[in-house]
């Protein structure tokens, strides 16, 4: 969840975070762009949940962890 498409670090945030990853067993299954609004950002990661129940680990920006921590998704 790095934020907004059209801005600055989002598209650096998914490069890092995948060369980050690169060679262990950690594996994107999606990636979610949306405004740095916590609304926006809330309703993206239960879209995200309920998509890929599967999912132990989300990472993203402030907004994103703020938005995890306010639904009570740690």
């Amino acid at each position: 969840m790095p934020g907004p498409d059209n801005a600055g670090g989002s598209k650096e945030m998914v490069e890092g975070f995948r060369a980050a990853i690169a060679g262990s067993p950690v594996r994107i299954v999606d990636i979610a762009l949306g405004d740095n609004d916590i609304e926006i950002q809330r309703n993206l990661l239960q879209e995200m949940l309920e998509r890929h129940p599967e999912i132990d680990v989300v990472a993203g920006t402030a907004i994103a962890a703020e938005a995890a921590m306010g639904k009570g998704v740690t």
